[in-house]
C-alpha cells in the first residue's frame, strides 16, 4: 500500500468516524489493509514513519501498532518496528465454528433493539452491493470491496444488539473474523463456487426478517447465511490443505 492511499484510508475513516481515538482510526485503516493483503506478510511498520505519513503524533501510532500486536497481526521485530504476521490457516476453522454460534443469537438480540436509523444504514450497505460493478473489477479490487460491505453489514448488526456480552465477545474478536471473511472469499472466488448476488440475497433477507421484527426469522436467515459461508471455508480447507496438515 503506498503512502499516499494510506493517508487517503485514513482520512477517510477519520469522516466516518469524527469522535473516534486517533489510534483507534489509525489501528482500523492498518488492519483493514492488513488483512485485505495490502501488506504482505512480513511487512514492516515504525512507528516515526508512519506518523509523518499520517502527521499525527507518534505516541498514537505507537499505541494503533500495539493494539493490532495484541489482536495478532502484528509481531514486534523491535523496540520501535513490527512486522506483519502472516496467517495461521487453522484459526478460519475455530473462527467459522465461533462465528456459527454467535452470530444467529447476535440477530435474533438485535430485532429487539433495531431502530428506523439502524434499518436505513442497513439498508444503504444492501445499496452499496447492489452498485458494484462485479464483471467489471479486477479480482482483488473486488475482493477487498466486497470484504468491506460484508464486514460493514455484520458489525453493524453487531452494534444493534441489546446484549453487551454477545457483542464484546465478537468485538474482542473482531479482526480474526473479519481475516477469516477475507481468506474465505479470496479462495472461494479462485474456483468461482458463489456469485456476489447470492451474498445479496442473503443479507437481503437477513434485513426484511429485522424489518418484521421476528427474531425467529432473522436467527435462520443468518443461519442460511453462514452455511454459504461454510461451504466456502470447506473449499478454503481444499486449498489451503497443504498449509495446514
Amino acid at each position: 500500500m503506498k503512502h499516499n492511499e494510506l493517508l487517503y484510508a485514513f482520512k477517510k475513516e477519520q469522516e466516518r468516524n469524527p469522535f473516534a481515538f486517533l489510534y483507534n482510526t489509525i489501528a482500523t485503516v492498518l488492519g483493514n489493509a492488513i488483512i485485505t493483503e495490502q501488506y504482505a506478510p512480513g511487512s514492516t511498520f515504525k512507528d516515526g514513519d508512519l506518523a509523518k505519513v499520517l502527521d499525527v503524533s507518534r505516541t498514537s501510532v505507537s499505541r494503533a501498532l500495539s493494539i493490532l500486536e495484541e489482536n495478532g497481526l502484528l509481531s514486534r521485530a523491535d523496540k520501535n518496528e513490527y512486522a506483519v504476521i502472516p496467517p495461521d490457516y487453522t484459526f478460519v476453522r475455530d473462527i467459522m465454528t465461533f462465528r456459527s454460534t454467535l452470530e444467529p443469537s447476535i440477530g435474533y438480540e438485535a430485532t429487539k433493539n433495531a431502530t428506523q436509523e439502524n434499518m436505513a444504514e442497513l439498508w444503504h450497505i444492501l445499496q452499496q452491493f447492489r452498485r458494484i460493478p462485479w464483471d467489471a473489477m479486477p479480482t482483488h479490487n473486488l475482493l477487498i470491496a466486497a470484504f468491506r460491505l460484508e464486514t460493514g453489514f455484520l458489525d453493524k448488526l453487531c452494534n444493534m444488539c441489546a446484549n453487551p456480552y454477545l457483542c464484546n465477545a465478537y468485538k474482542t474478536n473482531l479482526n480474526q473474523i473479519h481475516r477469516s471473511i477475507y481468506f474465505i472469499n479470496r479462495y472461494a472466488c479462485a474456483v468461482d463456487i458463489d456469485t456476489p448476488e447470492s451474498l445479496v440475497r442473503h443479507f437481503t433477507s437477513i434485513f426484511y426478517a429485522l424489518k418484521s421484527e421476528n427474531g425467529r426469522m432473522v436467527m435462520e436467515a443468518i443461519f442460511s447465511y453462514l452455511r454459504r459461508v461454510d461451504i466456502r471455508r470447506i473449499h478454503f480447507d481444499e486449498a489451503t490443505k497443504d498449509f495446514i496438515r
